[in-house]
């Protein structure tokens, strides 16, 4: 093989190593990142996807749905009592679904290296993630961020008890003890998670339902509001044309909820958002484009020999 045969093959090798799995320009100071999940690991759930991300589940947790709440209001149930109480607390003190920050579900909070939380903010309120706002301190999280891995300082603790509702949220206070458990179903502290990262360890905390079809999300929330739609049209040519203007106005709103995060978002729309988030979260922190991996199709088997005559 000639000197430019090899040049050429390695090219080919570059491109197609390029196309499998695209890296972009990442943010200078990302931290670890750790999701816990409130409830036991769902089966649907493809920890493969986001190759940055650790994933934590609190197994005894129950996320239950309020009936007849729009939007879609929950309750937290099961054990461990300390989370319960801070999940339900802080809700119900900011006002039901909508109780921003301090709601737990899509609540991120950074910690250094002696574990305590340097940031306590919500993934929903920044485009840019690392444009997020902290609780009480008002500093965006790459601020913080290149305080604690560029400049190697800490962050300032607090003498203050921890409490379910605190307006302060977290911020100088160590993550109150509770078991996680990780992909492997080995239970481990939460604070051994935290102290043990090699970085500042950013914890996202969320919820992923156990029959949710992440790829067909959005495909399903439009056909429940066409069957709705078809529904109310049999009552009448009136009460169907409301129906179809009800439709539109509801097939626009899913569509554009489906980049949502926080405060805007109901239970549905929360459900679909949740890989689309930890898709963000890989591009920003970590210059890594999910949509532009996609994996080679699997060879088609070999066709058997014919048996010899």
């Amino acid at each position: 093989m000639t000197k430019y045969a090899i040049t050429l093959a390695a090219l080919c090798a570059l491109a197609g190593s390029a196309a499998a799995e695209k890296i972009l320009e990442k943010f200078e100071y990302p931290p670890e990142i750790a999701v816990v999940h409130m409830g036991a690991k769902p089966a649907a759930l493809d920890e493969s996807r986001w190759p940055d991300v650790k994933f934590y589940y609190i197994p005894g947790l129950v996320l239950e749905e309020i009936p007849k709440t729009l939007p879609q209001d929950y309750k937290l149930t099961g054990t461990p009592e300390i989370f319960v109480n801070w999940y339900n607390q802080a809700k119900e003190a900011l006002g039901s679904f909508k109780g921003g920050g301090a709601r737990m579900t899509n609540r991120a909070i950074l910690f250094d290296k002696l574990g305590v939380a340097a940031f306590d903010g919500n993934l929903g309120r920044a485009d840019t993630l690392v444009d997020m706002i902290s609780r009480k301190t008002k500093d965006p999280l790459k601020d913080v961020l290149k305080t604690l891995i560029k400049k190697g300082k800490n962050a300032k603790a607090d003498k203050r008890e921890f409490k379910p509702v605190d307006k302060e949220g977290l911020l100088g206070l160590k993550m109150p003890e509770f078991e996680v458990v990780d992909g492997a179903g080995k239970a481990v502290s939460i604070n051994a998670v935290i102290t043990g990262s090699a970085k500042p360890l950013l914890v996202i905390f969320a919820y992923f339902p156990e029959d949710t079809n992440y790829v067909n999300a959005e495909a399903a929330a439009l056909t429940e509001t066409k069957a709705e739609t078809e529904k109310a049209k049999s009552a009448g040519a009136f009460f169907g044309a409301m129906a179809k203007g009800a439709f539109n106005a509801k097939t626009a709103a899913v569509k554009s909820d489906l980049d949502k995060t926080g405060d805007e978002l109901t239970g549905r729309e929360a459900v679909i958002s949740y890989p689309k988030l930890l898709d963000k979260v890989e591009l920003q922190f970590f210059g890594r484009d999910m949509h532009a991996i996609a994996p080679a199709p699997a060879p088609a088997p070999a066709p058997e020999a014919a048996p010899a005559k």
